[in-house]
């Protein structure tokens, strides 16, 4: 049945207001984000600082209440990056009711990619908010002076490594508490209430995408957080391990199967795919990272590169000095005429897999047409036997 003019222009002004809603939802959580960052954590925690002083001087100790908001304010980015992944993908999901789409798989598909989008902006937007701390100083640091290395003084992250792993730290201690939190204190009441009573607040589907996109989003913090603070590879083990064990007793006792149908070789290509983009967004950072900031001066995981502009500077000397032949090998590899070709032959390599991915897809096709043609004649053919029979 074809739509009229009408019909098609209000699907039209519900989708447009949906992908508004969308990126509304997205400028809201990046001004939340760089406000915390910039304003709201930084007076707030030295207005602290100050009664806690204040409050030490008098009575000896700091109250209860004043630590509580030194916590808050320390967790606040990652409590405004936590609380935009938890109320996301509910977003998502109440808004792709209302769309109207033809098929529960474009539904589907709609929502992974938003979902998709919305993490790596949430990614992009944090990795944004910790180049932000980083003044252009940074990338030109002096050699370290105690005598000019005062509070009053430091105009930048002397410790930018440190603190960058420890802001990561935190968005994933928060994510993995807020994961248990919500299974054993929402999910299993509202389970228990449903079986009791038969009233269903929430829906007990599993949402086999959506923990997958989780966890991609979660391995690419990891990869970014390891090059700065290594013991988060320890945690990422902890992390996922506590992730499977909320998920398998979920599966087991609360969440029902989905009833979105999941085609296996079309989603493992889909989110194969996701997971390299992450994985070559996280290389692009960190490529960044060591080829244009000096690494600092004071602290941190790469302390001893201090005396080089960039860590980079830093192989390429120590392959110079020990591996002539080495070094010579990485300046050739590096050069345009090694990259040009190389860059070709992947071009070249990728197109001729997409193709033949392509050529098998119109094949399978193929064969589905002459398995529906031969089943349609093997109906006409019985419906004409069953003819003769009464005839004869």
């Amino acid at each position: 049945m074809r739509k009229t003019t009408r019909q098609k222009l209000t699907v039209f002004f519900i989708r447009f207001t949906v992908w508004f809603l969308v990126v509304a939802f997205l400028d809201v959580f990046g001004y939340l984000l760089y406000t915390s960052y910039d304003e709201w954590v930084p007076e707030n925690l030295e207005r602290i600082a100050k009664k806690a002083q204040t409050e030490t001087e008098q009575t000896g100790s700091t109250s209860s209440l004043l630590e509580a908001e030194r916590f808050v304010f320390n967790f606040l980015p990652s409590i405004i990056i936590t609380g935009f992944n938890t109320i996301l993908p509910i977003f998502l999901n109440f808004a792709s009711k209302f769309e109207r789409y033809r098929s529960t798989k474009t539904e589907l598909r709609v929502t992974l990619v938003r979902t998709i989008l919305l993490r790596l902006a949430s990614v992009a937007f944090l990795l944004m908010s910790f180049f932000r701390q980083l003044e252009p100083k940074q990338f030109t640091v002096p050699p370290y002076n105690e005598a000019i290395f005062t509070v009053a003084n430091v105009t930048t992250t002397p410790c930018f490594e440190t603190y960058v792993g420890q802001q990561i730290y935190k968005v994933l201690v928060l994510d993995v508490l807020v994961a248990v939190g919500l299974f054993a204190g929402v999910r299993v009441p509202l389970k228990i209430l449903h079986t009791v009573t038969g009233i269903e607040v929430l829906s007990f589907e599993f949402d086999l995408s959506g923990n997958i996109l989780s966890a991609i989003y979660i391995q690419c913090l990891y990869w970014l957080g390891i090059f700065f603070s290594p013991p988060l590879a320890g945690m990422a083990v902890l992390h996922f391990l506590v992730v499977a064990i909320v998920a398998q007793l979920g599966i087991f006792f609360v969440f029902s199967p989905s009833t979105k149908i999941h085609h296996s070789s079309g989603s493992d290509v889909f989110f194969t795919v996701v997971a390299l983009f992450a994985f070559f967004l996280a290389l692009l950072v960190l490529g960044f990272a060591a080829v244009k900031v000096q690494p600092s001066t004071v602290c941190g995981p790469f302390l001893f590169m201090a005396d080089y502009p960039t860590m980079y500077a830093y192989f390429m000397a120590t392959f110079k000095t020990y591996l002539a032949s080495a070094g010579f090998l990485v300046d050739v590899a590096a050069s345009s005429v090694v990259l040009f070709p190389v860059t070709v032959c992947l071009a070249v390599i990728l197109y001729y897999k997409i193709a033949t991915a392509r050529a098998k897809a119109d094949g399978i096709k193929i064969l589905k047409q002459k398995i529906e043609t031969a089943t349609a004649q093997k109906k006409f053919l019985e419906q004409k036997a069953r003819q003769l029979k009464k005839f004869s």
